[in-house]
């Protein structure tokens, strides 16, 4: 609850970025953090949620990008990882020029999530040595985007103070 404020603050600023429409995201997680899944644990919560079709959510706010090489470049070539492609449109926004990360040989062009952004899951697939590609579609909730847009024009036609 502490934080509440900060992370409507963001996912206000944010839902006033224009909407990304570039296509296909890249979104790459290391499963190395203490007490994180094995890849075949991982593997295996993806492929239960493809078949019952429960939603895969990202509760946090989540940093894409449509450059896979730089997703690669960010996950190394070692250890347990997972890259999902994001297929369908989304509600990312670019949020190129506020990111610290676009010079060198290959550019990061981030995209932002939005916090609780919800997909299906089509495939998760073992590519490599630790290597997990999985496929996922973006669920559209028009009423949740129509609802953000709505409360910003109140507040903009609300006096401050």
């Amino acid at each position: 609850k502490v934080y509440w404020g900060y992370i409507r603050l963001l996912q206000h600023a944010l839902f006033k970025l224009p909407k990304d429409e570039s296509g296909t995201l890249f979104r790459g997680i290391k499963l190395d953090w203490p007490g994180a899944p094995s890849l075949a644990e991982y593997r295996a919560e993806l492929l239960r949620k493809q078949s019952s079709g429960e939603e895969e959510i990202w509760w946090g706010f989540s940093s894409t990008s449509t450059s896979l090489p730089a997703v690669r470049r960010f996950l190394g070539e070692h250890g347990p990882r997972v890259i999902f492609t994001v297929d369908g449109g989304s509600s990312a926004r670019d949020v190129r020029r506020y990111s610290a990360f676009q010079d060198g040989a290959v550019p990061e062009n981030e995209r932002l999530l939005p916090c609780g952004t919800a997909f299906v899951v089509r495939t998760a697939e073992i590519v490599g040595d630790g290597l997990v590609m999985a496929n996922v579609k973006s669920v559209h909730r028009a009423g949740a985007e129509q609802q953000q847009q709505q409360q910003q024009q109140q507040q903009q036609q609300q006096p401050w103070g």
